[in-house]
């Protein structure tokens, strides 16, 4: 991190490439971070022993468990990668997603509703 920071503040380029852990208690305000790429939305694997636990409950309820407990999640984990970008009221930049199903599946519009800021799906 101390390296992008001196890049940044020579006037370099750089870019740092985060895994999930990126998604909480980054902070990189301002112009030491324009540009975020999340690759696929934030749903848990099913692998998960306590999601697949609660997730099959719904369901033997006759519930959704995507809409339920999934959707939700992701939610909240999108909001969380958005956030990397948007740290203060002046900071400004772009968010990619190149994950088709923001745009194509119905529970895109809601991801995007999860974030509150002003999005363009191409």
């Amino acid at each position: 991190m101390e390296q992008h920071r001196a890049r940044i503040g020579r006037g370099e380029k750089s870019v740092i490439f985060g895994l999930d852990g990126f998604s909480e208690g980054v902070d990189l305000p301002g112009e030491l971070c324009t540009r975020v790429v999340i690759t696929k939305l934030p749903f848990q694997q099913l692998e998960d022993p306590v999601l697949k636990t609660h997730s099959e409950a719904l369901e033997a309820a006759g519930l959704s468990a995507f809409n339920l407990l999934s959707l939700p999640r992701a939610g909240v984990k999108f909001a969380q990668l958005c956030g990397r970008l948007l740290r203060t009221e002046t900071d400004h930049g772009d968010i990619l997603v190149p994950d088709v199903r923001l745009a194509r599946k119905r529970y895109g519009a809601q991801l995007l509703r999860s974030v509150p800021i002003r999005h363009q799906v191409v």
